[in-house]
């Protein structure tokens, strides 16, 4: 009978001290998996080291956590987590089991009756075993992430280990004394306040604490280890008249060593002290934030040094003749035009004395030329305005500017050359994705013309389906491309329209025959011609190779139609005449399980070996499955120290 005088111990049974032996030879680490509670037939066990079993194993799951003793490096502590519609029998006897199976600890406890709902008094039990081992760093610390309970107090951690922390009430200006209560930024702080120290003479007190009314602060819960102070660790600050509305992010880089490593803290987000307006002229720190800003009226308040001023400019203008009726001062010249020359050159007096020369040496005959050339050009009394008028409509060679909408010839597809590009020689060269549609609703989103050369994205919760534009009323050129994007959580549909058909590969689908792709991917549908889209992308590589994924007994595989399979099994060591199997899927089913199949056996090899197996009977009822598992009741009718095994398979979507 258990009273003040009795022993509650765990020991590595000769299994598990064979094991860790082996372990701290070879360095090679071994896995404890799970973890076993049975009621040791209501009698009060004592660990034993040549156990291979408990007396009654009642229930064995996964482990939820299997973690160091932080006070002691070679303990080693699994907890295991009994939710609360499991039960209706005593805890006695507790057992760990490695990824081979084999129980490598054993222990015995006080008793403890876990309680079923259905006795009014339901709960979610925690057992855990503390376990000395000669080398913890030889046991690979990792659980099954399948595994969905947790304690509070492993939630509890886990979260204080996040970047993003629980904001504080006020942050320092400058270096403080960390005792008692006083006023921090404009901000009365009273105790229990959460304060960013940031502003330290020694930069290893910075930090997040909380106010102690008479007596030193402490560093707060979230942030009083070294795993809980990480680089880009971010806080908000709700008050003060500096740092209020603000958020600080912790820039040293690790290894951080609490206490010891200089903090430094700046500002990711917050008050400036520029005042809201418009500026010309702006300073930007290294988070991109204006940090100073003004509206300078002169060249100099702008920093330009290579520029002239304005009263450098009016005072080099005033020395230049305008170019509409300039008046020249001085005694002006320009060059003399050549001999004949009837242009709008400026004449000078050289060149007028020549040509009254040349005219009167000429004459009468070049009077004749004169009026020919007159008439020549159509007695135009303003011919010199009407030429300039014509050049003025005209585009320069070198570096020409057009107006209105230009046009030129299409140039063949895959030309390279320096001839002009139309958009209808650049639309036809391929992808552009140059517009975008979206659609967040549930039934068929039609593609249109306005998609090729854009993307469809699509996102939600909801079943989505997108329909490929009709390449025969839309006139989609080869060559056309659109991408769709399957940023929903299910599955999206994509049909072709009318006679198109969707390839993959070397080999391509009846008409309006439609594919699916997951969720995170996309596709790319190029027309090649005669209805025919090609799919390329990460959806098309899914649909091509089944993700399939088998793990020793238990396992799961995907087929392209959605479908989800999943199997495993469920040892019975004997001797026992029932037992509960409690099943959770190695993943979850995103929409129903529709079918549930399960058998039970002699957990044998070789059937033939002993006639009595051929004798065992035995029964397997399941309940209605859900997403995420099933519940059932094994029996044994006869032959109890046979080991039975029962088989599940699920399939679902």
């Amino acid at each position: 009978m258990v009273d003040q005088t009795s022993q509650f111990y765990a020991i590595l049974t000769n299994v598990g001290a064979a094991k860790q032996a082996n372990a701290d030879a070879l360095g090679i680490a071994w896995k404890i998996t799970q973890m076993g509670v049975g009621d040791a037939n209501g009698t009060d066990p004592t660990p034993n080291a040549t156990q291979t079993s408990l007396i009654n194993e009642w229930r064995r799951a996964p482990l939820n956590q299997l973690k160091v003793d932080d006070k002691n490096s070679a303990i080693i502590i699994a907890e295991q987590v009994i939710p609360a519609d499991v039960g209706g029998k005593w805890i006695r006897e507790i057992a760990l089991y490695d990824a081979d199976g084999d129980m490598v600890a054993v222990a015995n406890c006080a008793p403890t009756y876990k309680p079923l709902l259905s006795q009014g008094s339901g709960r979610t039990q925690v057992v855990r075993m503390n376990l000395v081992v000669s080398s913890a760093s030889n046991v690979q610390l990792k659980i099954d992430p399948a595994v969905v309970l947790a304690t509070r107090e492993w939630v509890t951690e886990e979260l204080a280990r996040q970047d993003f922390k629980h904001s504080v009430l006020a942050a320092t200006t400058a270096n403080i004394n960390l005792s008692g209560l006083q006023t921090i930024d404009g901000v009365a702080l009273a105790a229990g306040a959460r304060v960013l120290v940031k502003n330290q003479t020694a930069a290893k007190d910075n930090g997040l604490y909380l106010v102690v009314a008479s007596g030193a602060w402490t560093r707060c819960g979230d942030a009083d280890s070294s795993a809980k102070v990480t680089p880009c660790m971010l806080v908000l600050v709700e008050r003060g008249t500096v740092n209020g509305d603000s958020a600080w992010q912790l820039v040293t880089d690790a290894p951080i060593s609490l206490g010891v490593t200089a903090l430094a803290y700046e500002m990711a987000f917050g008050r400036t002290g520029v005042a809201t307006g418009t500026y010309r002229s702006v300073s930007v720190d290294a988070y991109g934030r204006v940090m100073g800003a003004t509206n300078p009226t002169t060249v100099a308040g702008y920093g330009l040094t290579d520029v002239y001023t304005k009263t450098q400019v009016d005072q080099s203008l005033a020395l230049k003749a305008p170019l509409a009726s300039p008046v020249l001062t001085g005694t002006p010249t320009a060059p003399t035009p050549a001999a004949g020359n009837n242009s709008t050159q400026l004449a000078n007096t050289a060149f007028v004395q020549a040509a009254i020369s040349a005219l009167i040496a000429s004459a009468p005959g070049a009077l004749d030329t004169l009026n020919e050339l007159a008439a020549a050009l159509g007695n135009d009394p303003n011919f010199a305005t009407t030429m300039t008028n014509a050049l003025a409509l005209k585009a320069a060679l070198a570096n020409p500017n057009f107006t209105g909408l230009p046009t030129a010839p299409t140039r063949p597809r895959f030309t390279a050359d320096t001839t002009l590009a139309t958009t209808d020689f650049v639309q036809s060269r391929g992808v552009q994705f140059n517009t975008f549609a979206a659609s967040n609703q549930a039934g068929t989103y039609p593609g249109t013309i306005a998609h090729i050369g854009g993307v469809v994205h699509f996102w939600g919760d909801a079943q989505m389906a997108y329909t490929v534009p009709n390449s025969a009323t839309t006139g989609a050129a080869m060559g056309a491309v659109v991408r769709v994007h399957n940023w929903s959580t299910g599955r999206l549909q994509i049909t072709p329209q009318g006679s198109d058909k969707l390839q993959e590969g070397s080999a391509y689908a009846a008409s309006n025959a439609a594919r699916t792709i997951p969720s995170d991917t996309f596709v790319d549908l190029l027309h090649i011609g005669s209805g025919v889209w090609i799919m390329h992308g990460s959806g098309v590589d899914y649909l091509r190779v089944p993700w399939t994924k088998v793990t020793n007994n238990v396992g799961y595989a995907f087929s392209p139609s959605g479908m989800l399979e999943q199997w495993g099994s469920v040892s019975m060591v004997a001797p026992a005449d029932a037992l509960q199997v409690n099943v959770t899927f190695p993943l979850a089913f995103p929409n129903a399980c529709l079918n549930l199949q399960t058998s039970i056996g002699v957990d044998i090899v070789d059937y033939d070996e002993n006639a009595a197996y051929r004798l065992c009977k035995q029964q397997i009822h399941a309940g209605r499955p859900t997403k995420v598992g099933f519940e059932g009741q094994a029996i044994m009718d006869n032959y109890p120290d046979q080991s039975r095994v029962v088989k599940w398979r699920a399939i679902g979507y």
